[in-house]
């Protein structure tokens, strides 16, 4: 069999070559086979011994036919369906074959993640559809869940080509989703029989339209009849991602709690019922009526000594209970009390004496009826009320120290006694031996030797004793806290210190101002005013100080650092002592917010009573001295003018402490009198006053400052006169490597004094240049002849030569 469809047609194969006697006959079976729709043709060949028709052949012909299947469409889009809901899609299924086609009953199959959401009509036998016949399917599309579906149908038939098609399946579920905006609404208080109303709000947080069932608005509880929907008279209607409000009024019938619970039902699929907690308080509707009781309570209240506190109430309801929280001037914390009923309108409380103090006393009442709180006075512990304490004496806490200045204060009021009153049984009558008492007024201080000053709260005064003296103070009376206590501050110094019998913190009264405290030698920077002490504080102008009356909650009286704020710039400190004295918080340097002249960051200079010593910088030559002395940053050097004092004769020392000094910079110091330069060496020094230059700069700064300077002297050295011989006059010169007291004297050969040039007179490290005129003491001029110039210290003595020749 040959051809262009030879493979379709087969001839039985034979086992051996057929023979034929004449007349007779052979069958052949040729077998059709076609593998696809359409005609095929082939040729089949036969070879015999026939010497006529050697070669034969017969053609084959046929047709295959076959079903062929088809369907409507690949995918099918059932679009948004509410939960639970059908949509209905159909697919038609068709046989464009030329053979009868069959779908099998039990082939057709849903699969994928979401096949649990479609479903088909179930088929009871196989589908046959004739050749151009066609059928349909049910496909359903039930969502359960929000949100994208997928899914596959699979069919199986008898179609030769395409045994198995399949079909997409997609659709997406939708819903109303109701969300409230709480699940507890709170009415909080409510006046008995009357009202209060708040909104609840239903948000749509879904694909479809959301709906609230007015019938399911349903009130449940013990107190549900004290809870009403406001005009609701229908479903509402409200649209995806709308929302809508439902009014509910919560109207007391009686004291107390109310709790009910409303029912919300609504079309959202997996939400059907909502419940919202309601509570409410139904409280009386007027505040009570409290005042103090003066008559009943203790008054006035003594120090350590139990009290009395008893209150009149008046309330239209029952009161439930009443406290009283009382805490110590000052404090931070209350501590609680009952008030017990004495009749039905009075109530009090017995009070420890512990809480009874020189601090005064804080107080607010806190009383319950008809389940609400009313608070007397009405701020309650933001602004208790206060009242004052009797104190029948009270010793200062320690003893004055002998022969020392300090400063004292009395922090409660003296009512109107004087400091012969108020000190008289301690200190006796004024004796400026045995101890005396200094006000500092108007830039000077005053002696009170008449000891009728009073002493109010907040000042203080200066006193110094002979001996330790225990100071105590009789009939006083606690400030009351519950007010900021005003302070007078007239321009310049001012010695103030607290009006309450606890400490106060500096930086909650200002933050503008530097406030010292003298130690008995020196002033260092405090940040408490404490009780009993006194404080030194400088203003430009008249100020007025608000003193709150709440107790430091930081301890410590003095600040850790004294003024070098280090951590913006540099400084150099610089202190000075001299024996027990000292002054030691003076600083020089840079700040990046400091400005070339006085600004905040240069405080004025404590003035100094008693013996002291004191090292000052003058600023832009004003009269005032300051301790500190900051300048703005940029400059290639700086030069800073200082001085020291004292009122002691002896040595003094000078350090010098350079804190934070830039790398490029270096610093000396200079004397512009004795023109010696002191580079970094501690300076000693006995004079009375000196006057120096802190210089700080570049090295070209430095250099081109200190070139007249000359370096501190290494010893002690007097050189020979010039001109030697001489008429009349002749120049001496000397150093000295140290502060001496010196002595320069004139001798004849027979040791007789000529002339005096300095006696004892006390000189400065540096060199010295001194004129002899050829004059005796009487101011005549000497003979020719030989003098001997004698120069002495306490340490040290040289003698030389001199010719006068006339």
């Amino acid at each position: 069999i040959s051809g262009p469809d030879s493979l379709v047609f087969r001839l039985d194969s034979l086992v051996s070559n057929i023979m034929l006697d004449p007349g007779d006959s052979a069958e052949f079976v040729i077998t059709f086979t076609p593998h696809r729709p359409g005609n095929f043709e082939a040729v089949l060949e036969i070879i015999s011994n026939d010497p006529l028709q050697h070669e034969i052949s017969a053609d084959l012909y046929g047709t295959g036919i076959a079903p062929g299947i088809s369907i409507s469409s690949n995918e099918l889009e059932f679009g948004q369906v509410l939960i639970y809901r059908d949509s209905l899609r159909i697919l038609k299924i068709y046989n464009d074959g030329s053979d009868e086609l069959i779908i099998y009953k039990d082939s057709l199959e849903i699969s994928g993640p979401d096949a649990f959401a479609f479903s088909f009509d179930s088929l009871i036998t196989n589908i046959t559809l004739n050749p151009g016949d066609s059928t349909e399917f049910n496909l359903t599309f039930t969502p359960t869940k929000r949100g994208s579906c997928e899914a596959e149908l699979e069919i199986i038939s008898n179609d030769p080509i395409e045994r198995e098609i399949s079909v997409d399946l997609y659709g997406t579920g939708i819903a109303p989703e109701i969300v409230l905006s709480t699940s507890q609404l709170q009415f909080g208080q409510v006046p008995v029989n009357g009202d209060s109303l708040q909104y609840l709000t239903l948000f749509n947080t879904g694909e479809a339209e959301l709906i609230v069932f007015q019938d399911s608005l349903i009130f449940k509880g013990p107190d549900s009849t004290s809870f009403s929907i406001e005009n609701i008279t229908e479903d509402i209607n409200i649209e995806a991602g709308d929302s809508a409000d439902i009014g509910i009024r919560f109207t007391p019938a009686r004291y107390g709690e109310h709790f009910a619970e409303l029912n919300i039902g609504s079309n959202d699929p997996f939400h059907a019922s909502q419940q919202v907690a309601l509570s409410g308080l139904g409280v009386d509707n007027q505040p009570a009526s409290i005042s103090y009781d003066n008559a009943q309570s203790t008054s006035p209240l003594v120090k350590d000594q139990p009290a009395t506190f008893s209150f009149l109430i008046d309330s239209q309801s029952p009161v439930e209970s009443s406290f009283l929280f009382i805490r110590k001037g000052g404090e931070s914390e209350f501590i609680q009390y009952s008030l017990n009923p004495q009749t039905p309108q009075r109530w009090n409380a017995e009070v420890d004496s512990i809480y009874i103090t020189e601090r005064g006393l804080e107080y607010y009442v806190e009383v319950i009826h008809g389940y609400r709180t009313t608070l007397f006075p009405e701020t309650g512990m933001l602004g208790p009320d206060a009242l004052q304490v009797s104190i029948p004496e009270m010793e200062f806490p320690q003893a004055t120290f002998a022969s020392q200045y300090q400063m004292i204060s009395i922090p409660f009021s003296t009512n109107g006694q004087d400091l012969h009153e108020l000190f008289f049984d301690n200190l006796g009558p004024y004796d400026p031996s045995k101890y005396r008492i200094f006000d500092y007024t108007s830039g000077s201080y005053i002696e009170l030797d008449q000891l009728d000053l009073l002493l109010p709260p907040a000042k203080a005064l200066w006193l110094i004793t002979q001996d330790p003296v225990q100071l105590d103070v009789s009939n006083g009376l606690s400030v009351l806290t519950n007010q900021h206590y005003s302070l007078q501050l007239k321009e310049g110094w001012n010695m103030i210190a607290t009006p309450f019998a606890f400490p106060v913190a500096w930086n909650q009264i200002s933050s503008m101002h530097v406030l010292w405290y003298y130690d008995g030698s020196d002033w260092p920077v405090a940040t408490i005013l404490e009780p009993f002490k006194g404080y030194a504080v400088y203003v430009d102008l008249d100020t007025l100080l608000s003193i709150p009356p709440r107790e430091a909650v930081t301890t410590g009286m003095l600040a850790k650092s004294s003024g070098s704020e280090t951590e913006s710039g540099w400084s150099v400190k610089i202190s000075t002592r001299q024996d027990n004295l000292k002054d030691e918080f003076n600083y020089a340097g840079v700040l990046a917010d400091a400005t070339a002249g006085i600004d905040i960051h240069d405080y004025p200079e404590p003035p100094r009573i008693g013996d002291y010593i004191q090292l000052f910088f003058n600023c832009d030559n004003q009269p005032i001295l300051y301790a500190r002395d900051f300048r703005a940053p940029g400059e290639e050097g700086y030069s800073y003018s200082f001085e020291i004092r004292g009122n002691v004769l002896g040595k003094k020392e000078i350090y010098f402490d350079p804190q934070h000094i830039p790398e490029k910079f270096d610093w000396t110091v200079v004397n512009p009198e004795t023109k010696i330069n002191h580079g970094k060496n501690n300076i000693n020094t006995s004079a009375d006053q000196a006057n120096y230059l802190l210089l700080v700069g570049t090295p070209d700064y430095l250099r081109e400052s200190v070139n007249t300077y000359a370096q501190l002297p290494l010893d002690f050295r007097l050189q020979q006169n010039y001109p030697n011989p001489f008429n009349p006059n002749t120049v001496i010169k000397f150093q000295l490597p140290r502060s001496e007291r010196v002595s320069l004297k004139i001798y004849n050969t027979l040791g007789q004094l000529i002339r005096t040039l300095t006696d004892e007179k006390l000189l400065e490290a540096g060199y010295y240049t001194i004129e002899w005129n050829g004059m005796n003491t009487a101011n005549q001029p000497v003979s020719s002849g030989i003098y001997f110039l004698q120069i002495k210290t306490i340490n040290d003595s040289k003698v030389i030569k001199m010719i006068l020749q006339r």
